[in-house]
């Protein structure tokens, strides 16, 4: 379930940064 946490957060993370770099 951690892990499974861990992975989403990061992915998370990645969404808003190619979002933050498309502005």
């Amino acid at each position: 379930m951690t892990g499974a946490t861990q992975s989403y957060n990061q992915f998370v993370e990645a969404a808003n940064d190619a979002i933050n770099q498309a502005k």
